[in-house]
């Protein structure tokens, strides 16, 4: 008779409480796992989606900068555009036709440096783009 109670006490299968209680942690324990799955392929396809986006902008800014340069060819100083990737930035540099020299840079290239210094750091403290 002891070992009956002892039985069904110690053993989930002959008390219904304790059994719906191990079924709805199985359950709970089930949907995180769902949940976290989904959380981590939306989180991809976001990725993805700003990769191409980035890579779509990119190639426009590109576009546009060739159009300038060609443009430019008809000014009498010439102007070079080109794209800083480390700062994400288009970079006018103003040269001097005869000498080849650049007069002036914009944005300077020390703001540059120090921008790309600020997103290095930045990206050191801030590990996820949200």
């Amino acid at each position: 008779m002891s070992m009956e109670i002892l039985g069904m006490r110690g053993s989930p299968q002959g008390n219904p409480g304790v059994q719906q209680s191990v079924e709805l942690t199985q359950r709970m324990a089930e949907r995180r796992t769902e949940n976290q799955r989904q959380r981590v392929e939306s989180q991809q396809k976001v990725a993805q989606g700003i990769a191409s986006s980035r890579d779509e902008i990119h190639k426009k800014i590109q576009e546009a900068v060739d159009r300038m340069d060609t443009y430019s060819g008809s000014l009498q100083k010439k102007f070079k555009y080109t794209i800083n990737d480390d700062i994400d930035q288009v970079v006018v540099k103003i040269i001097d036709p005869d000498t080849d020299k650049v007069i002036k840079e914009l944005p300077a290239a020390e703001l540059q440096k120090l921008q790309a210094r600020i997103q290095e750091y930045l990206g050191l403290l801030i590990d996820e783009t949200i």
